[in-house]
């Protein structure tokens, strides 16, 4: 994973914190930058310029939450009948530990 990062952020400081924690900076790439002057290299990854900015595969965990969301709110509706390989990728990334750890639940 490739974070922008700006030494200051208070917001960096909190991801920087939890990746320490568990074990990951060793696998974060970091890449200082300035979000106020809105580098080209960030602005192609992030065109808000925000930092921390993480570039991870946004499309195919957003593919995952959305079916997630299905599942949950509409479990009736038949969407995985029409498209088994979509319904075969979906079951198998399931078992991601970011999807299965965040699968939506109603509140307690």
């Amino acid at each position: 994973m490739k974070l922008y990062y700006s030494p200051t952020s208070p917001y960096v400081r909190k991801v920087m914190a939890c990746a320490i924690t568990r074990g990951l900076d060793d696998r974060i790439e970091r890449v200082a930058t300035n979000p106020h002057v809105s580098p080209p290299d960030l602005l192609a990854d992030n065109p808000l310029s925000k930092v921390p900015g993480a570039m991870v595969d946004i499309g195919t965990l957003s593919i995952a939450c959305a079916l997630g969301y299905l599942d949950f709110r509409f479990a009736a509706e038949p969407w995985r009948t029409d498209r088994p390989r979509l319904a075969a990728w979906f079951d198998a990334f399931s078992a991601e530990p970011g999807i299965a750890r965040t699968v939506p639940k109603d509140p307690v």
